[in-house]
């Protein structure tokens, strides 16, 4: 199984890496109050949808900026691992602009085709619609009207046979174990999380 880095923030507000069956608790931090930054329209009325998209946009680039401290403190000391942790990478970065591309698309279809955006409250909540319960209507919709969709799935099933074929997760243990110490990623980690706080709380206070 890849390396990835759990969709939703547990045990405290901690992040908990997962690689294979192995889990790694590294940071813990409760971030300081956040005040809603709202996206409005023309009459200054709140447009839940757009501020969903938003906010999923800004948490995949947080979440692409710490896959890449991540492969950077990975490939410290491990220059013979530098192809396996560059493809798991590549797989990571490419997984994350799906479900990017997969909230513009509900978000552009309007609220009647996805009636439950106020029960989006958190980033979490917004990944599982796009990820465990995106439906086959909602991927014939989108790779009907979207070529470069298509594409994007070709390249993470190709990039996910390289990863599995060269029996990356094996390769990658020691890796990612020694970047669980390493400095930089730790303030990642922590970084990571506050931005990810601050962003649910946007959307929980988005009425």
């Amino acid at each position: 199984m890849p390396f990835r880095l759990r969709s939703t923030l547990v045990k405290g507000n901690s992040l908990i890496f997962v690689g294979g069956d192995r889990e790694w608790l590294v940071a813990t931090r409760r971030a300081p109050p956040y005040t809603r930054l709202g996206l409005v329209n023309d009459h200054l009325t709140l447009n839940r949808p757009l501020v969903i998209r938003d906010v999923f946009a800004r948490c995949v680039d947080a979440r692409l900026d710490f896959n890449a401290a991540l492969a950077r403190c990975a490939r410290k000391g491990w220059p013979d691992k530098k192809d396996a942790i560059d493809t798991a990478f590549r797989v990571a970065e490419a997984a994350l602009r799906r479900l990017r591309v997969r909230v513009d698309f509900l978000v552009q279809q309007g609220a009647s085709a996805d009636a439950d955006w106020n029960s989006y409250t958190s980033t979490a909540l917004v990944q599982t619609r796009v990820q465990d319960h995106w439906t086959d209507k909602d991927e014939s919709g989108l790779s009907r009207n979207d070529p470069e969709y298509v594409a994007l799935n070709l390249e993470i099933e190709e990039l996910t046979r390289l990863h599995d074929a060269a029996g990356n997760a094996a390769q990658l243990e020691k890796p990612y174990e020694m970047a669980m110490r390493d400095p930089e990623l730790i303030a990642a980690g922590w970084e990571l999380n506050n931005k990810v706080w601050k962003l649910d709380e946007q959307l929980r206070k988005a009425g």
